[in-house]
Formats: structure tokens, C-alpha cells, sequence
């Protein structure tokens, strides 16, 4: 949304009028997206997806609106806009997110060669930081009117506890159209800064922060709670398989085949969790990380010897760090299994303990091979 807002703000900011060409831009549109989506399929998987991504933002979309009168910058995210919703939209995501990050470097020197902080740009810029607490007061108290846990809440303002560099992009727009002195985009930087430099370590620490002030933001809650923000029960589960991306789901339905619905899997991802509901799997959306869940656990005795195994399947090595170290908080004495990807993040898994280790492309490729010789004939002689 703030990027959106931004180039908004850019385009108005212009003042530039629109020429008679434009009055057909919205069937050019929906023409183009048939065509691009299906291009999209067909170029694979390599660079050539980079090059088409370029190509439809830098070229196509921005040229296009260039030509009749629009801001290239709108053009390039409004053809974004139709090729996301796409089966290639994370993909696409995970491969252009490095590109923005050096672009974004790029931004952030040009604004540091803006001109040279005075001590009265940090005093005020100093005063800014200290008011985003305001932001996040309001943050924290409406998204629990809205009917969500103290955690839910808690993490989302943390996500939200700093200036948004979108912010400095709005002041640059302003500084060159002379909306506002250039001092203030000084300023503005050095808030943003400040804000980045104190709210990055409390985000890493945020699970370890809230499990320390919990009791406190409870009482913030309302006694209602929207359905998908529950803690639910695990009933009678005694196999918990977290994180249901294909090794997760391979895993459930590999042991569900022999233990039925003893075997429970979990997911964050409310979309994924209806989609395996669907196909028939035995799945809940919850939070591995989530002391709330363990503590539910816990809090039947008849649970915590119930469980007998816990597979942590889930993409953030992180994520799985955190659920192993709730487990050992509320005393699981049964057997942990979790996935690595690195040889030093399967040496830290070993080193907490866990009782099973799979490094994922090591032990595919043992799969991989033991599979080939099920099926390759054996020569006599």
C-alpha cells in the first residue's frame, strides 16, 4: 500500500494532464494480460524470467505510459500488478527482491549525498524517533479492538514500528517539485535511520520480548476473537508434522498413511491450511512459534505425554529454532525431528538436542537414488 500511495503521490506530484491516448489504456490492459500471463508460463524457470519481468516494467509498461502522458513509474507497477496472482508470483517475488534491495541501497546514497546532517537536523530528527512510540501505542491498541490475540497484535506493530522508506520517496518527490526544503529530507533520513537502527533488533528478539511482557498485553484483549486467530486443540494428535510446503506434505501423507489421524499437520498460512482441508488432510492453522499454542499444550498433562512426535517441516530455519526451544519450555520429553538445509544449521540441530536431523538436498539425493535403484532391473551375472 505505501508503494502504491507513493507512486500515487508521484504521478499527482507531476502535473502532468493525461493526452487522448490514455482513454484507451484500460482495454490495452486487459488485453495484454491473457497474453502475459501466458507468456509467463511458457519462458521457465532461468534468467530468461528476470528479462521478461524487466522487460514487462521497464519497456512495456513504462514506455506505454510514458507515451500517453502517465508517469513511467505507474506503468511499471500497474503491469506488475497484472502479472501478480500468478502461480509464478513468489517466485518471481524471491528472484526480483534482491533488485530491489540494491535499488533501494542506490536510493538511500543518493539521499545520504543530499547534504550534510546539522546538529539541529538530529535534534529534530531525534524527537521524530521518539514520537513513532505514539505510532505504535495506536498500533497496538487498535489491532486488538479488532478482535486479534495479544500476540497477533504485538507482532504486527512491531513490523510497523519504524518509518517507512516509501517515506523518503514521497520527501524527494517533494524536495524537487518545492513543496518542501531540501533540509527536511535530511531529517527525514535520519528518523527513518534511527527508527531502522532500534526497531531491527527488537523484531529479532520479538518472540523472546513478548514471552517476557505477555501477562501485561493480555489484558488488551477482547473476549471475542476472530476464528482464524484462535489457538485451536490438537485433540487427540500424537504425531505433529509443522510446516506443510511439499517436504511437510510429503511427510503427512507418508504417515498418515500408516497412523491416520493420529498424524496432525500445522501451518501459518490460512490459505495453504483450506487448500490441504480440501484435499482431505487432517490440517489446523497455528504457529509453531507461538508459546500461546505450546502453553495449550501444556496445559492438559494427558497432551504433553500424548505427543510422541514432532516433525518441524517449516521453510524458516529460524522458526524451527524457536519451536524446538518451546518444546523444551514446557518439558516434551518425546522425540523432535526437523529439517536444514546448511551443514552448520544441521550441526545446531544437533547441538539442541533434536533426535532426528534431515538435511533436505543430502537425503533427497539418497532418496532420489535409492528410488532409481527400485526401479532399474538387475542384471543376472
Amino acid at each position: 500500500m505505501q508503494d502504491i500511495f507513493a507512486v500515487v503521490f508521484l504521478v499527482f506530484a507531476a502535473g502532468k494532464v493525461p493526452n487522448i491516448y490514455a482513454l484507451g489504456l484500460p482495454i490495452v490492459l486487459i488485453i495484454l494480460k491473457p497474453i502475459l500471463v501466458w507468456l509467463l508460463k511458457k519462458i521457465g524457470h532461468g534468467e530468461l524470467l528476470i528479462l521478461f519481468c524487466f522487460f514487462v516494467a521497464v519497456v512495456l509498461g513504462a514506455e506505454m505510459f510514458k507515451f500517453v502522458g502517465l508517469k513511467a513509474d505507474l506503468g511499471a507497477l500497474v503491469m506488475v500488478i497484472l502479472l501478480s496472482n500468478t502461480k509464478k508470483t513468489n517466485e518471481l517475488y524471491e528472484k526480483l527482491i534482491s533488485f530491489k534491495d540494491f535499488f533501494l541501497i542506490g536510493f538511500f546514497l543518493s539521499i545520504g549525498l543530499a547534504g550534510i546532517p546539522k546538529l539541529e537536523h538530529l535534534v529534530i530528527a531525534l524527537i521524530l524517533a521518539v514520537l513513532i512510540n505514539i505510532k505504535v501505542v495506536l498500533y497496538f491498541l487498535t489491532f486488538t479492538r479488532f478482535k486479534i490475540r495479544a500476540r497477533t497484535a504485538f507482532f504486527a506493530t512491531l513490523g510497523l514500528s519504524n518509518y517507512s522508506e516509501f517515506g523518503l520517496i514521497v520527501a524527494t518527490i517533494a524536495v524537487s517539485t518545492g513543496m518542501i526544503d531540501s533540509d527536511w529530507l535530511v531529517i527525514l533520513a535520519l528518523a527513518l535511520s534511527v527508527s531502522f537502527v532500534v526497531s531491527s533488533p527488537l523484531n529479532v528478539k520479538g518472540h523472546k520480548i513478548f514471552a517476557f511482557v505477555r501477562k501485561k498485553l493480555k489484558v488488551f484483549e477482547t473476549r471475542l476473537r476472530l476464528e482464524y486467530d484462535k489457538t485451536f486443540d490438537i485433540g487427540n494428535a500424537e504425531i505433529l508434522v509443522f510446516g506443510m510446503g511439499r517436504l511437510g506434505t510429503a511427510v503427512y501423507d507418508q504417515l498418515s498413511k500408516k497412523y491416520g489421524q493420529k498424524v496432525l499437520a500445522i501451518d501459518i498460512k490460512n490459505d495453504k491450511v483450506a487448500q490441504h482441508q480440501t484435499q482431505g488432510r487432517n490440517v489446523l492453522h497455528d504457529d509453531a512459534t507461538d508459546i500461546e499454542f505450546w502453553d495449550a499444550v501444556k496445559h492438559d498433562h494427558q497432551n504433553t505425554e500424548q505427543v510422541k512426535i514432532v516433525i518441524l517441516c517449516m521453510g524458516n530455519f529460524n522458526a524451527n529454532l524457536i519451536a524446538i526451544e518451546r518444546l523444551k519450555t514446557i518439558g516434551y520429553k518425546g522425540i523432535i525431528a526437523a529439517t536444514g538445509v546448511h551443514d552448520d544449521q544441521i550441526n545446531i540441530l544437533k547441538r539442541l538436542g533434536v533426535n532426528s536431523v534431515y538435511n533436505v538436498f543430502t537425503e533427497a539425493g539418497t532418496g532420489f537414488a535409492d528410488h532409481l535403484c527400485l526401479t532399474i532391473p538387475e542384471k543376472n551375472g
